[in-house]
């Protein structure tokens, strides 16, 4: 079973890995976008390029019209005139040269036909290429948003893993809190050592039984009151403490409470009686009995 502790180590690991894909991820994005602009820049180039040859191509036409023009008004001065004679009369004339120059400007035209057809061609795959890198960056686009959806959702589930370990964390300390006191609850044991009348007196002990007679009762014994009031005796731990601290160990004590001498380790012993000190070799089985010891010194 994983520990809290491993559990935030694998959470913190995995999202560290998905933060360096992001990054990679990234730096292939810039790439592209520097790929992109490049493109960017030869098609304003390239627009550039075609938009002075199409003005080189129209002042070409406007001339050519001019030309075709002149040319025109000056066949018609002369179209009354037979056709075989015509051709042969302006073989020679002004209207030659502007025939050659006619053709001249025709093949000028020609040839900014086909630059501008080349750039054109040129502008079309630069576009056609742009439009395959937008593509891709949409698709790079959505990998990254995908990408930093599933980071937000990493965090998020980091944050309530977190919380949950902390939770649990808390309920743990209150676990081992509880199971302390509980803990020295259960190995709390009492005890208390004085003369007869004091814990008469304390309410702490009664007599009890014997011969009701005239003058007096024969016979009667010391047992422990119904109810005994803790605050009265000292607290100990019975498995920090292995022997009761006796004001006088030369004086006999009688066991009044519930425990058992056998269960005790003592140096001079007469049934419930003994002298010395009260040694507790097994403290399960002496204050098995009872938590409340009551000595009575004699």
């Amino acid at each position: 079973m994983r520990t809290p502790r491993s559990v935030g180590r694998l959470l913190g690991a995995s999202f560290v890995l998905v933060t360096l894909l992001a990054a990679c991820e990234t730096k292939r994005d810039r790439a592209r976008a520097d790929s992109l602009q490049a493109i960017t820049d030869r098609q304003l180039a390239l627009t550039t390029s075609l938009s002075s040859q199409k003005d080189s191509l129209m002042r070409a036409i406007f001339e050519s019209d001019s030309l075709l023009t002149k040319i025109d008004s000056q066949i018609r001065t002369v179209k009354g005139l037979p056709a075989r004679k015509r051709v042969k009369r302006n073989y020679e004339s002004p209207l030659e040269e502007q025939l050659l120059r006619r053709k001249e400007l025709s093949d000028r035209v020609e040839a900014l036909v086909q630059r501008a057809r080349v750039t054109a061609a040129e502008l079309a795959d630069s576009r056609k290429r742009e439009q395959e890198l937008r593509g891709k960056n949409d698709t790079l686009q959505l990998r990254i948003e995908d990408d930093q959806r599933i980071i937000a959702e990493l965090g998020n589930k980091v944050q309530e893993q977190a919380a949950t370990i902390a939770g649990l964390e808390l309920r743990v300390d209150s676990l081992i809190t509880e199971t302390k006191v509980m803990g020295e609850r259960y190995y709390r044991a009492y005890y208390v050592v004085g003369t007869a009348d004091e814990l008469i007196e304390k309410g702490i002990v009664e007599r009890e039984g014997g011969a009701n007679l005239l003058f007096a009762r024969i016979g009667r014994t010391l047992q422990p009151a119904r109810a005994l009031d803790p605050e009265l005796f000292t607290a100990i731990d019975r498995r920090d403490i292995r022997e009761i601290p006796l004001p006088d160990s030369t004086k006999r004590y009688a066991v009044v409470s519930r425990q058992n001498l056998d269960n005790a380790d003592v140096v001079e012993r007469d049934k419930a009686e003994f002298r010395g000190q009260l040694r507790i070799p097994d403290p399960e089985r002496f204050w098995g009995s009872s938590r409340f010891l009551i000595l009575v010194a004699k």
